[in-house]
């Protein structure tokens, strides 16, 4: 049986960037073998994600096929509200180079080769996904609340960036 996942230190930045109140950020070091069941392991303390079954989490999510899309789907766990656009708040889309350092530091930790999955309905649309497009749909995971959710697969290493939102 593989070994629970060790939790491992993300970038200082990850701090400022994924808002405890709306997000779960985690790294963690394990050995492989089923990854919906270890990530349960890693989301189990935290209130909203401690329901989360491993069947759920597989059977609710499906595989970013490109890096700008696992990219996108950092910015908006990190920065997006999933409800709707507030206003004056800025897009997404506008360019942050700070934002953008911080995320792919954080991607460098998860190491080469990585696969990532995602709850978010654009996953559907495979290579073209726009999964900053304002509307959207996603398969709840996480019980009562509207979330999104990336989680990067690798040997050694799992990334998860979850974020929620009262629907």
């Amino acid at each position: 049986m593989p070994l629970r996942p060790k939790t491992l230190p993300l970038p200082p930045c990850a701090d400022e960037r994924f808002d405890a109140r709306h997000c779960f950020a985690a790294l963690a070091s394990w050995s492989g073998g089923d990854w919906p069941h270890a990530v349960t392991e890693i989301v189990r303390g935290h209130p909203l994600l401690q329901n989360v079954e491993p069947e759920v989490l597989a059977d609710h999510t499906q595989e970013v096929l490109s890096p700008s899309g696992a990219l996108e789907l950092a910015t908006l766990i990190s920065a997006g509200s999933l409800l709707s656009p507030r206003a004056g708040t800025v897009s997404l889309r506008t360019p942050d180079p700070s934002r953008e350092q911080c995320l792919r530091q954080v991607f460098e930790c998860l190491g080469e080769g990585a696969r990532y999955f995602t709850n978010h309905g654009g996953a559907e649309e495979g290579k073209d996904a726009d999964f900053l497009a304002t509307a959207f749909f996603a398969d709840a995971i996480a019980g009562p609340t509207m979330d999104i959710c990336l989680i990067g697969v690798t040997d050694q290493r799992l990334l998860v960036l979850w974020r929620f939102e009262e629907d």
